[in-house]
């Protein structure tokens, strides 16, 4: 009698009995029952159309080898990703992998965490995951982001930076400039309702809007002249401090109108160079004015404002009666 049996590439020794032979046919019966050919899977998947079902093969690659899991193209699991119409593993021969056992389920979870990565990456990219039919999932990541920031009535009107990855988006941002109001930061929208605090939202496009706001305390025009001051705060103590804003560059007729009796002294900052010569005439208080030093077009002396020709622009009330 045959005492050495063969299956496919085994040989099983029946001269040995005991635990050894019992063990050697335990794995002969088990690799029998599970019928499945390892180095043979591909990955169908069942899509669902207008015209109908059927059943196609994205990819020939083995999802499952004896020494571990194969990569698995991106750009297949990319049409997976976008369509979800059920896919399922089978053998060429069209059998059922359902008991492939742990093997199988080692290939799913390879399948899932690669499909856990392309989720990552849609979200970071507001849903949208490019094809570029690499292996690495780090290459969905764009090379660049590009951003257009918007002056929004402001200068520059546009700037378009550049950036290596969203996270980065809003670095090195500009900083525009409008006559008359103060940059108040950028937004996902032109009327500046939704402010832009990092993350870009799904429609926006790559477009940033700069957002405006008025002077505390003082209100200009579209020439960056002031109209008129606001509030209790534009004086204190007697003591006008004109706004330090490049935005605001002078002073208009009748700016402090209703507020002639509280201002006895004024100090102009160095971005302040046109002022009406009637600016102050109604400040019947004022006792003192001083401008910072650099002032490309005006300075103070005794308290006494002059242009840089040396021809007095505003005086306080006492200039007259000590001439």
């Amino acid at each position: 009698m045959e005492q050495i049996l063969y299956a496919g590439n085994w040989k099983l020794d029946l001269r040995f009995p005991g635990k050894k032979a019992g063990v050697a046919i335990f794995l002969l019966l088990s690799l029998c029952l599970l019928g499945v050919n390892a180095h043979s899977f591909s990955m169908h998947r069942t899509s669902r159309s207008s015209g109908g079902e059927g059943t196609s093969v994205y990819g020939k690659e083995p999802v499952y080898e004896e020494e571990g899991i194969s990569d698995i193209r991106k750009d297949l699991i990319t049409q997976i990703k976008m369509d979800r119409a059920g896919f399922d593993l089978t053998s060429p021969a069209g059998e059922s992998t359902s008991g492939a056992g742990e093997n199988l389920e080692v290939a799913r979870k390879e399948v899932k965490r690669v499909d856990d990565k392309m989720t990552a990456a849609s979200e970071s990219l507001g849903g949208v995951i490019p094809n570029t039919g690499t292996t690495d999932t780090t290459d969905i990541i764009p090379v660049s982001v590009q951003i257009h920031y918007y002056g929004n009535g402001g200068i520059p009107e546009e700037t378009v930076i550049n950036y290596e990855t969203m996270s980065a988006v809003g670095a090195d941002a500009p900083t525009p400039q409008r006559l008359g109001k103060v940059f108040d930061g950028w937004y996902l929208d032109a009327e500046c309702t939704v402010p832009f605090t990092g993350t870009l939202s799904d429609n926006s496009g790559g477009f940033l809007y700069a957002g405006w706001k008025d002077l505390e305390y003082f209100r200009c025009n579209e020439q960056g002249i002031i109209t008129a001051c606001v509030g209790e705060g534009a004086v204190r103590d007697g003591l006008l401090l004109l706004p330090s804003e490049s935005c605001c560059i002078g002073i208009g007729a009748g700016a402090f109108s209703g507020m002639e009796d509280q201002i006895t002294d004024v100090y102009i900052p160095a971005n302040i160079t046109e002022i009406d010569p009637f600016a102050f005439a109604d400040l019947y208080n004022l006792m003192y004015i001083e401008v910072e030093p650099g002032n490309p077009c005006y300075y103070s002396q005794g308290g006494i404002l002059y242009r840089t020709d040396g021809e007095v622009a505003a005086y306080p009330i006492w200039y007259l009666q000590a001439e």
